[in-house]
């Protein structure tokens, strides 16, 4: 039988795993959606400089 010490270690450990592992994933989630809003912007270049490089 484990000691009530070893039990409490047990339990607060397995917290602070998922705790862990939300925060991991929700940081995750944020960065993919700037990586998506990032590809998605297109600059908008001035018609005189592409004209330019003609």
């Amino acid at each position: 039988m484990e000691s009530m010490k070893n039990v409490l270690v047990n339990k607060l450990g397995e917290k602070f795993s998922e705790g862990l592992g939300e925060i991991s994933i929700k940081l995750s989630e944020k960065a993919v959606g700037k990586c998506i809003m990032s590809g998605f912007y297109e600059p908008k270049l001035p018609i005189e400089l592409l004209a330019r490089n003609k």
